[in-house]
């Protein structure tokens, strides 16, 4: 486990393609703006696959995923909130373009005996543009940002306040999203 920071932030996206830049972008804004607040927290942005991530999870207490999701259920900028290694959505449509989604992922790394945070929370931002090359998000998703890094504030402020080893959340606050 990291020594250094016990919680990290954990922004996923590829940085050229629209609203896929979104989890990139609320990482760095969410560093920019939280760092001093929360000395625990380690901001990271990842634009690669899948696989890389194995190793990084297991190394802190708890862990905020923030990735872009696109159910078509819900209006561009929707913060859906998924927690546990069996959430990131195959009930909600979630396919993954940076390699494997997380269902399949999780699966792997049980099997090749991977550790995993104590609480793996992911925060999914409803887009659509995902086949446009630009570097920032569209306008519509860009809108929903500060609402988001409210949340993101709210549950870093829980996380670094309450003792270690407790739950924040009762099951009802979280989409918890079972997979075979």
């Amino acid at each position: 486990m990291n020594l250094q920071k016990r919680f990290l932030v954990l922004g996923l996206g590829h940085p050229l393609l629209a609203d896929d830049t979104l989890g990139l972008r609320l990482a760095d804004e969410a560093a920019r703006r939280f760092s001093p607040l929360f000395p625990d927290v380690d901001f990271r942005t990842h634009p690669g696959g899948s696989f890389d991530l194995l190793p990084l999870l297991g190394e802190y207490a708890r862990v905020l995923v923030l990735d872009s999701i696109c159910t078509g259920q819900s209006p561009a900028g929707t913060c859906h909130e998924f927690r546990g290694t069996s959430a990131a959505g195959t009930a909600a449509g979630w396919v993954s373009p940076h390699g494997l989604n997380w269902p399949q992922l999780f699966a792997l790394a049980r099997a090749w005996g991977f550790t995993f945070p104590d609480e793996l929370r992911f925060f999914a931002v409803e887009a659509r543009n995902f086949d446009c090359f630009a570097e920032e998000p569209s306008a519509e998703i860009r809108r929903s940002f500060p609402l988001i890094l409210e949340k993101i504030r709210r549950q870093l402020e829980t996380w670094c306040t309450e003792p270690r080893g407790s739950r924040p959340y009762p099951e009802a606050e979280a989409h918890e999203i079972q997979f075979e």
